[in-house]
């Protein structure tokens, strides 16, 4: 069953439409992204989807993988190959045990290929096993026109990736924890078997570097001879993150050409949450008993801070309903569209158990339709007390009881 209704307020926030035009930014790189982390929306994009080479930035994929495939405190043997790899090392030298852990940080801060090589080769069984999952996972996560061909980045033929996938990759490796932790640290103590330093982060852009900037979080700087000055970088400012993503600069443009992006991203849009997962969004009569409707899931949208234009939808897709029903069953999802652009979706579940009975089709249909008119009546009313604020704010359970 799909439902139609038009919420006149309750997602006017999700527009991030405005009278601010990305099109005045001047980025030195030759490829730029800027992406909001929660939603994916893309603010701004230079050449984003044109195939170059990465250098290191390709590290944030392996350090992804590497936490998803094992465990921090997994010890590595150093092979024979990772000693003779080019660039920059952690001298690291045949049968040397280091934790993972530590890798990674030697391959996130200082940027050791070593490292990243090594890493590989444990993980992934082999160099060529390693690969293969990076492969599998850039397409898993839509990075549909990327390709590596080491874990490190160095350049090689067959090794390429786009601003676009980059930023992706990135979005996905910022949900993990400790992903998060290593690329916003600036020193950390390296204690090798001919090399014992204090590691420091490349990334200027974190506290205390150079290029300080408010709120940096991460995430990896790179550089070949063929790539330019490459940076992924990441900021986050109460609930909004963004990230940044610049391709073949030159020099101290790379920094400046982040922060530019970031400076446009915080002070023209904000990350607003439209509805937490757990809330309740009402309930449906059935004979068995009332079904209570709650969201699976966080949803959020990107709020212009000039204010909003148009009007979004909602859609209510109902599956078919049958008891017994346990909670946390599946039972639709809302649907937000603005004109003929999905903005997002949420599951819904059941948020409480139903007795088997039999579900009548016409109650159905009359709580459905209840549902719809106490929906859309309170959002009218929002809308009429809110129509002259500059960006929504959402209450929990305002509107459905």
């Amino acid at each position: 069953m799909r439902i139609l209704a038009v919420f006149l307020a309750l997602f006017l926030a999700c527009s991030v439409t405005g009278n601010v035009r990305a099109e005045t930014l001047s980025v030195e790189g030759r490829a730029a992204v800027l992406m909001d982390w929660k939603t994916g929306k893309i603010l701004y994009q230079k050449n984003s989807n044109e195939p170059m080479p990465p250098a290191s930035t390709t590290k944030i994929l392996t350090a992804l993988i590497a936490l998803e495939k094992a465990d921090l405190e997994e010890v590595i043997t150093v092979g024979k190959m990772p000693p003779f790899v080019e660039g920059t090392r952690v001298y690291l030298v045949e049968g040397e045990k280091h934790v993972l852990k530590d890798l990674l940080y030697a391959m996130m801060l200082n940027s050791g290929n070593d490292a990243s090589l090594a890493v590989a080769e444990h993980v992934g069984g082999s160099v060529e096993g390693f690969l293969k999952l990076m492969n599998q996972k850039a397409q898993e996560l839509g990075a549909k026109n990327s390709r590596f061909a080491n874990p490190h980045g160095l350049s090689e033929k067959g090794h390429h990736s786009t601003a676009y996938d980059l930023a992706l990759i990135t979005r996905k490796a910022l949900e993990n924890k400790e992903f998060r932790t290593i690329v916003a640290t600036r020193t950390y103590p390296w204690k090798g078997k001919e090399w014992k330093t204090i590691l420091v982060n490349q990334n200027k852009l974190l506290k205390g570097g150079e290029y300080s900037y408010e709120g940096a979080i991460g995430v990896k700087t790179g550089y070949t001879r063929e790539a330019g000055q490459c940076l992924v970088a990441a900021a986050r400012r109460g609930e909004t993150t963004y990230i940044a993503v610049v391709l073949d600069s030159r020099g101290n443009h790379i920094w400046q050409d982040a922060r530019k992006l970031l400076d446009y991203g915080f002070n023209n849009y904000k990350t607003e949450a439209v509805i937490n997962k757990g809330d309740k969004i009402g309930g449906l009569a059935t004979e068995a008993g009332r079904v209570e409707l709650q969201a699976a899931k966080d949803l959020y949208c990107l709020v212009p801070k000039n204010g909003y234009e148009g009007l979004p939808s909602v859609y209510l897709n109902l599956k078919k309903i049958e008891s017994p029903l346990a909670a946390g069953s599946p039972v639709g999802t809302l649907v937000y569209a603005m004109g003929e652009d999905k903005i997002g979706e949420v599951d819904l579940v059941a948020a409480n158990n139903i007795a088997s009975n039999s579900f009548k089709k016409w109650w159905m249909i009359i709580s459905t339709a209840l549902l719809i008119a106490v929906v859309s009546g309170r959002a009218i009313s929002f809308f009429k007390e809110r129509r002259n604020k500059k960006y929504f704010v959402y209450r929990k359970n305002s509107f459905l009881r």
